[in-house]
């Protein structure tokens, strides 16, 4: 899930490219969920080079229902419509390592951010309850 004002969610794309080139299409439905607009989110992805679906002009009730409320989000949901992990925001090492492991993919190297650490790593269920929290 991507916003096209969204700076982290330019420091990801080369990890969402990996991921989208290198996991089997028959196993995995790739989409950009897009928290802008139409026009600003297909202009984000083709200019970045993502050939993808894009699902954008999301209803406020959807995506309340579904807390979509932070960019960038990875996650994956299996066949069932259940969530089965959920990465917040660009990828640190230790959340590479855990996207590598989960999709049994290599992602490409990325230059070090001066050492800074762009990302958490939180279960679905720690998500909902801090988006949860915040909507009380």
């Amino acid at each position: 899930m991507f916003s096209p004002s969204c700076k982290a969610c330019e420091l990801i794309l080369p990890d969402w490219i990996s991921i989208i080139d290198s996991v089997d299409s028959h196993s995995f439905r790739k989409y950009g969920l897009n928290l802008g607009g139409m026009e600003e989110g297909n202009q984000f992805l083709t200019s970045h080079g993502l050939n993808l679906e894009m699902l954008s002009d999301l209803e406020t009730s959807t995506k309340e229902e579904y807390k979509l409320f932070f960019t960038p989000l990875t996650i994956v949901i299996n066949e069932n419509g259940v969530v089965e992990k959920v990465w917040l925001g660009a990828f640190n090492s230790e959340t590479r390592k855990d996207v590598e492991r989960y999709f049994g993919i290599s992602l490409v190297d990325m230059p070090n951010l001066n050492g800074q650490e762009t990302s958490v790593n939180i279960s679905p269920e720690r998500l909902l309850d801090s988006v949860n929290s915040i909507n009380q």
